[in-house]
């Protein structure tokens, strides 16, 4: 289920990260790592409030603009990019990845529960927490 999230989030961040002309060619990797990392991260970090966030209730906005800003940090510490074009990449990025999540929640075909997807990003009693998040980044960028 974590790799499932982790490989979507990585595939829309690919692609944004790719018809984006002002991220530089050589930096490109690292922008869609460090960028799938932190929107990971940032989910994980706000579990709480994810079953509205992916169910377009409210409350989603803080939750967005806590995830853009953590994202758009990453990008300038580790990726080098300015404000502007980390901010603009974000804004592009963030939506379209929880539109995505956001789609195949409760999906019949390939998609996955909401609370599978909590658990995973969450940490349920079957060990697919943090800890295995942690590792499956560690895979998913190794």
């Amino acid at each position: 289920m974590l790799n499932n999230i982790l490989e979507t989030v990585k595939e829309i961040a690919t692609n944004t990260v790719n018809n984006n002309t002002d991220v530089p060619a050589d930096k490109k990797n690292l922008v869609v790592n460090t960028a799938t990392d932190s929107i990971a991260s940032g989910l994980m970090d706000n579990i709480g409030d994810l079953a509205g966030l992916f169910a377009g209730k409210g409350g989603n906005n803080a939750i967005m603009g806590t995830i853009q800003k953590t994202v758009v940090n990453a990008l300038m510490q580790k990726a080098g990019l300015n404000s502007g074009i980390a901010t603009n990449l974000v804004s592009t990025l963030l939506p379209a990845v929880i539109s995505a999540l956001s789609g195949k929640i409760d999906n019949k075909e390939g998609g996955f529960s909401l609370e599978s997807v909590l658990g995973a990003l969450g940490g349920d009693k079957k060990g697919s927490g943090l800890g295995d998040a942690l590792s499956s980044l560690g895979k998913l960028f190794g």
